[in-house]
């Protein structure tokens, strides 16, 4: 029975005196913060390469694109037979690792190859995403119309930060790779 008061007596002591870490809720969060930092650049960079992978982005810096582009819509527009009215860039917009580049395109000519100019400009192999799409009746008596396709180019930006074991960091053309 000693002995059992000499242990209830030494746990009790024991938790007075040993006080448990205290973990604030600041301590919680920056931790779930790095954690999820963590988790983001990994997954931005899954991303990147992904990107890369499926050749979803266009190589080279915004003012690379446009003529491209505009060259790759000349091309369909002569292909499905429509006239094409218009081909204006917009501002780009700069997305952290990726700009978006919008264009704005005009055609006209028989629906049914409108319709199909505008399938050709969303197919994978142009590397643009159709945002916007209007189609108008341009003469009542017949089946011309005029088509408004609001597209958008990817660019990867010309600094981009691999995170591997040996970090490489990819700069502009004129520099020096750089390893860390």
């Amino acid at each position: 029975m000693g002995l059992g008061i000499l242990l209830l007596l030494a746990s009790l002591i024991a938790s007075l005196v040993i006080k448990p870490p205290v973990v604030t809720q600041a301590d919680f969060t920056k931790a779930k913060f790095k954690d999820l930092q963590q988790k983001k650049d990994y997954l931005t960079q899954q991303k990147l390469e992904q990107a890369k992978n499926q050749k979803v982005t266009w190589p080279g810096d915004g003012s690379q694109i446009a003529p491209s582009a505009l060259d790759f819509v000349t091309k369909v527009a002569a292909k499905h037979n429509v006239k094409l009215v218009g081909f204006r860039p917009q501002r780009a917009v700069d997305a952290g690792l990726v700009s978006q580049l919008p264009f704005l395109i005009n055609m006209e000519g028989a629906f049914k190859d409108v319709m199909a100019a505008e399938a050709d400009i969303e197919s994978p192999a142009s590397r643009m995403v159709v945002e916007n799409y209007q189609i108008g009746s341009s003469q009542e008596s017949t089946d011309q119309v005029t088509g408004t396709i609001g597209v958008e180019a990817y660019t990867i930006d010309p600094i981009v930060v691999k995170t591997t074991t040996k970090s490489t960091v990819t700069v502009p053309a004129g520099a020096a790779n750089v390893k860390s």
